[in-house]
């Protein structure tokens, strides 16, 4: 009910603070149900790490936390860093990028005392991690308690998936190679006597949707692996599913000599370097292709502008 009054108060919210990124994941929720029928869940998939998902996330972060004054959202983000790469001083560039010159220090210590970072080391520690959100934001004594949480950020998603296939594998192992000694019950696939039955156990994406509903609030998931994306079961989970990747720079033709390419390298390191990324909707239907292209700098993520595919 809440959430079909805030549709009718306002049917296309600014959930993320990007322009270009919230249209596009406004059209994509209104063709699924009108009113929304839950809060969206959006994967940004890269072909590696290092590719550009986290910086869009510092540049949502930033978005997210600053005061509505200075074009912010006024709110608080949950970051759960399993590949330990989020950086606090590059969220900080990310800031500076986006406030005045004469923004008082101070403005940037206010707002990222609302960046809530979690590290979990394992898949039981991300899914205890996970449990415990919900009386975290609803019930702490933070100094988030009065804003809003604007979305909660998972990067990323494919960071366990060599542990969890790992226990899978054991677990199957103990099931078709029982131990010889004498045990209290015999191994078998819902009830393994290795330690892996543990992690195997645990679903995450089911764990993500009840979390989202309960907070209300969108899930940010970030992937290194767009072949394991449409592999695995949380191929379901995501409302709208993107892909960040490199502009291409033309390849030197086939049939230059060595001391032309030579002549030419560093022409072409500079334009590989003065690039721009992408980032592109690669579901199918009448959104694929669109997205916008951003510029990673020394300062921080730089949106471009829209681009239709």
């Amino acid at each position: 009910m809440l959430r079909t009054i805030r549709f009718q108060h306002d049917p296309e919210p600014t959930r993320f603070g990007v322009p270009a990124l919230d249209k596009i994941i406004n059209a994509a929720i209104l063709d699924k149900s009108n009113p929304p029928a839950a809060p969206p869940i959006i994967e940004i998939a890269s072909q590696a790490p290092g590719s550009g998902t986290t910086h869009i996330i510092y540049l949502l972060t930033a978005t997210t936390i600053l005061p509505t004054s200075l074009g912010g959202k006024q709110s608080c983000v949950a970051i759960l860093d399993t590949d330990n790469t989020f950086s606090v001083h590059r969220l900080i560039q990310q800031l500076r990028l986006a406030l005045p010159p004469s923004t008082p220090p101070s403005t940037i210590s206010t707002a990222l005392l609302h960046v809530h970072i979690f590290r979990p080391q394992s898949l039981i520690s991300l899914h205890a991690t996970l449990q415990s959100l919900p009386n975290y934001f609803l019930r702490g004594t933070h100094p988030s308690t009065q804003r809003p949480l604007s979305f909660l950020a998972l990067d990323s998603l494919t960071t366990f998936h060599w542990q969890t296939k790992a226990a899978d594998e054991d677990r199957v192992f103990a099931y078709q190679h029982p131990p010889t000694t004498t045990t209290t019950s015999e191994p078998s696939p819902s009830n393994p006597t290795s330690a892996s039955s543990n992690i195997s156990g645990l679903d995450i994406p089911a764990l993500l949707l009840s979390i989202a509903t309960t907070l209300s609030t969108p899930l940010l998931l970030t992937s290194h692996s767009t072949q394991a994306a449409t592999n695995t079961p949380r191929s379901a989970l995501p409302t709208l599913r993107f892909t960040v990747s490199r502009r291409a720079v033309r390849n030197f033709p086939p049939t230059i000599s060595v001391l032309e390419a030579l002549r030419e390298a560093g022409d072409r390191q500079r334009a590989v370097e003065a690039s721009n990324w992408e980032i592109r909707v690669s579901d199918a239907g009448s959104l694929r292709g669109k997205g916008f292209d951003f510029r990673i700098t020394d300062e921080g993520l730089q949106v471009e502008g829209g681009r239709e595919g």
